[in-house]
């Protein structure tokens, strides 16, 4: 598909989902799904340059996040993210620290280099994040969650899990299955030094990817990155508690945090289409 196609077919998603949000102030789990697939796939279409696949509008009922906070910039020309947001296990920490928060939880994105070989590797991006959940849907193995102390901790110098999650395409390429290890790196110079253990097959990020993505423990894929002193990442997700109103929640953050930019998921998604389609055209 295009990138033309996918615009058309993201602002489909989008127009669907908030025609669905006026007309049902509390928002059917259609809706969210939809939104949250707008969300995604115009974030990770803008900011790595790929396309969105038609099977986005699956395995999303538990990805769906309330309030999404970033910080400029997040160069839609680059060959990755900045991942601009500093001490994101820390900011992470006081939002939820917030009785109106239920979860809060950062995302880094980079493109790595992989392979079995270290002198033999492929380029994917990868996708950090504390835990997975049920709508990765495993082919094979299981992911992965951290403890509340470690969420909340700054990330180490040096990758701890050393755990990764493969596409399927991306197993069957490198001819890996579960249990298997492969070389990891921002940069075909430093994959050698990082050896993973392949834990999960699936493609659940793939999904919003042009390519086969792989997913990696967040503080384990900012040590890989070398990022782990500054703590970076892309964007900063929250759940508001359920007796919290998320636009009253966002205003407050808004102010709260006058660095970023907060927005509710719709406004999420309308913000980045407004910014980012002449660069994707």
């Amino acid at each position: 598909m295009s990138v033309g196609g996918a615009i058309v077919r993201t602002r489909a998603v989008i127009g669907l989902a908030l025609a669905q949000l006026r007309r049902s102030p509390g928002r059917t789990v259609l809706t969210v799904l939809a939104v949250t697939l707008a969300v995604l796939s115009v974030t990770v279409l803008a900011s790595l340059g790929v396309g969105v696949v038609e099977k986005g509008e699956q395995g999303l009922d538990s990805a769906d996040r309330d309030i999404w906070i970033s910080r400029s910039p997040v160069d839609p020309t680059a060959g990755g993210t900045e991942n601009p947001i500093s001490g994101a296990h820390g900011t992470a920490a006081q939002l939820t620290a917030r009785d109106d928060i239920a979860s809060a939880s950062p995302i880094a994105m980079y493109d790595v280099y992989l392979g079995t070989d270290p002198s033999d590797l492929q380029r994917r991006p990868a996708v950090g994040v504390q835990e997975t959940h049920d709508g990765f849907d495993f082919e094979a193995g299981h992911g992965f969650e951290v403890d509340e102390e470690t969420a909340a901790s700054p990330p180490p110098d040096d990758p701890q899990r050393n755990e990764i999650i493969l596409d399927p395409r991306v197993a069957d390429e490198l001819g890996v299955s579960v249990g298997d290890t492969v070389y990891v790196g921002t940069s075909r110079h430093t994959a050698g030094a990082n050896e993973l253990t392949v834990i999960g097959i699936s493609g659940y990020y793939s999904q919003y990817l042009g390519s086969p993505a792989v997913t990696v423990p967040l503080g384990d894929l900012q040590a890989i990155a070398g990022t782990s002193g500054t703590d970076r990442a892309t964007y900063l997700t929250a759940d508001v508690a359920d007796d919290a109103d998320r636009d009253a929640v966002a205003a407050e953050l808004g102010e709260a945090y006058p660095e970023y930019d907060v927005r509710t998921s719709d406004n999420q998604v309308q913000s980045m289409l407004e910014e980012r389609t002449m660069v994707l055209a």
